[in-house]
């Protein structure tokens, strides 16, 4: 039971900075990627008549990627930032959350427009209309 209460209490620090990026300096808690509209407040993605939920994760990569628009942020700056060091997750976590993320906000995943994959160095957020 030790254990486990020592291991809940750091998941919930972890949240919990996840959060507090969250409501730092964000460079805006609504902001558009495309035609989909993210809102930091309510974790929610909406593009054109379906909304989508957003994990806290999710939310503080999107903010993340908006506030460096157009550079490519690395796996290990996301590690860093959004997991807090990332001891316990690979690359691939954060690769699966992108593709997470692909499915709520691009047409075709598959052929994304704005969440784009720069092979070797990490990923980066093209806007078009933000």
């Amino acid at each position: 039971l030790r254990e486990l209460s020592a291991r809940v209490k750091v998941l919930l620090r972890k949240e919990e900075r996840v959060l507090q990026l969250l409501q730092s300096d964000a460079p805006a808690k609504l902001f558009n990627i495309g035609i989909a509209v993210i809102n930091l407040e309510t974790f929610e993605l909406t593009r054109g008549e379906r909304t989508w939920p957003l994990t806290p994760k999710e939310a503080a990569m999107l903010s993340l990627l908006h506030g460096e628009a157009g550079k490519i942020v690395s796996r290990s700056r996301f590690l860093n930032e959004v997991w807090d060091g990332g001891e316990s997750v690979t690359n691939r976590t954060v690769d699966t959350h992108i593709l997470n993320l692909r499915k709520k906000l691009e047409d075709d995943p598959k052929a994304p427009e704005f969440l784009m994959t720069v092979h070797g160095a990490g990923y980066k957020l093209a806007l078009t209309n933000s």
